[in-house]
This record gives C-alpha cells, sequence and structure tokens, in this order.
C-alpha cells in the first residue's frame, strides 16, 4: 500500500485480495461527477472490490453540517461527530452504458434538534450514465429522509449533465464542456460538491428547502498538468423567499 499525508489527508490504501482499501482520514466524493450528495472528508474506512460490477462500501465520520451544506463552523464540541455508512453499486451493461444505486445513513451524535436529540439522514440515489462519442449523459434521481422533518424539508431531487471531451492534464490543448441542471431537496445532499458550494454560492433559503438552477462551464489544458477551469452558476432556494445566487468561478488546477 501506500500513504498520502497533507495538512487534510493522512491515509493508507492498499488491496487486500481484490479489495481496495482505503483507511484514515481521506476525501470522499458520492454520487454524480459533481458529488451531489457528499463531497468532504471522511475519517473512516473504505472498501472496494470489482471491475464491471463495483462494490463500495464506507464507515466513518463525517463533516459535520453545522453550517451550510457542510460548512464546519462549530464543530464536534458542539453538535457531536457526525457517523455515517454507505453501500453503492456501479456496473456496466455494456461499454457505453452504465447504471448506479447507492444508500448513505448519516447520523448526528448529539443532532441539531431544539432538544439536543439525535437526527439520523438517510440518502438513496440511482442514475444512470451513457457515452455518446465524445458527448456524456449522466441523470440521477435522489430522495432523503430524516428524523424529525418539517414542512420545509423537501425529500426528492434529480441533476442531468451534459457533458462534452474534458481536458486531459497529460495532453495540452486538450478541452471539454459541461452543462448540467439541479433540482434538489435539502434532504438529498449533506456537503454538496458543486464548485464552490461550501455556502459561498447557494442562497441561504436553501438550507431548509434546497435549490434548483444550473451551471455551465468549461475546461483547458493550458499546459501538461495544468488546467484552467470555468463555471458560472446560476441557483435558486426552493422554498422561503426563493432568492437567487449567480456566480462566476474559476481555477486553475495543477497536479505534480
Amino acid at each position: 500500500g501506500d500513504e498520502t499525508t497533507d495538512f487534510q489527508r493522512a491515509y493508507l490504501q492498499g488491496r487486500l485480495g481484490g479489495t481496495k482499501i482505503t483507511a484514515g482520514r481521506y476525501h470522499e466524493e458520492l454520487v454524480g461527477g459533481d458529488s451531489d450528495v457528499y463531497s468532504n472528508r471522511v475519517d473512516g474506512i473504505k472498501a472496494q472490490y470489482g471491475k464491471n460490477i463495483r462494490l463500495t462500501g464506507y464507515y466513518g465520520k463525517l463533516v459535520p453540517k453545522a453550517g451550510l451544506y457542510g460548512k464546519d463552523i462549530d464543530g464536534d464540541k458542539k453538535y457531536g461527530a457526525t457517523r455515517a455508512w454507505g453501500a453503492h453499486v456501479d456496473f456496466d451493461i455494456t461499454k457505453k452504458i452504465g447504471l448506479f444505486a447507492g444508500y448513505d445513513e448519516i447520523k448526528s451524535e448529539k443532532g441539531y434538534a431544539a432538544d439536543g436529540g439525535r437526527i439520523k439522514r438517510d440518502i438513496f440515489d440511482v442514475g444512470a450514465k451513457a457515452k455518446l462519442g465524445a458527448v456524456g449523459l449522466t441523470a440521477i434521481y435522489l430522495h432523503g429522509d430524516k428524523d424529525g422533518d418539517v414542512a420545509t424539508d423537501k425529500k426528492n431531487g434529480f441533476t442531468f449533465e451534459v457533458a462534452y471531451k474534458g481536458a486531459k492534464a497529460a495532453k495540452p490543448g486538450s478541452w471539454g464542456l459541461v452543462a448540467k441542471y439541479y433540482d434538489q431537496g435539502n434532504l438529498t445532499y449533506w456537503s454538496h460538491g458543486m464548485p464552490g458550494a461550501k455556502g459561498a454560492f447557494m442562497p441561504p433559503e436553501a438550507a431548509t428547502s434546497g435549490f434548483k438552477g444550473f451551471r455551465v462551464g468549461g475546461d483547458y489544458a493550458v499546459a501538461k498538468n495544468m488546467i484552467a477551469r470555468v463555471n458560472y452558476i446560476d441557483l435558486k432556494a426552493k422554498g422561503g423567499e426563493k432568492k437567487k445566487e449567480k456566480t462566476y468561478y474559476g481555477e486553475l488546477i495543477v497536479t505534480f
């Protein structure tokens, strides 16, 4: 196996028979190209097995959802550890078409209720993906439940993405485009992986109802191991005053 350490991660990774094991503090991406359920650190263990049919299971501690969309403001001292486990399956029907499904259960030891009771979140997802030449399509349906839900909570959601080509770090001059539509209730995600979605790009009202909208973006390999990426994001809360947020987001990704 190997060990990787930086300011946010410290984990061991290797194989046990035909199973790939990751243990420690690592970054997890759950469901879809934008990680529509979770994109943040996990302190735990993950097992992955299979090739054409890929099974993944994990157990660990997620970032507490103390602020908007998983932004850790007050941390574990106030809200307690957030324990989670999940099981996901991803399988190829053909070389160009695949299906996937999963379940994630998230529990807060102290919860967010006024009486400090524990709250459990269950998130189900099912989706399909296809590759048509240089065009990739991904559609996902999500459903979330929690203990003690209220009238403003929204349980259902879906996303649809169209991607064309894509920049490759090893191929300067390569490029890609992407367009994605979101309609997600607040119970269908924990720490969303949309670019900049740690609370900055979503209307505050989305915290209790969810959001809908779209993003369009593109990336370009300006040099070897250097990719420039830009996005335009237009989102509106599903409840409350339904306020909108429009954001231009850019980044330069350099790999070594």
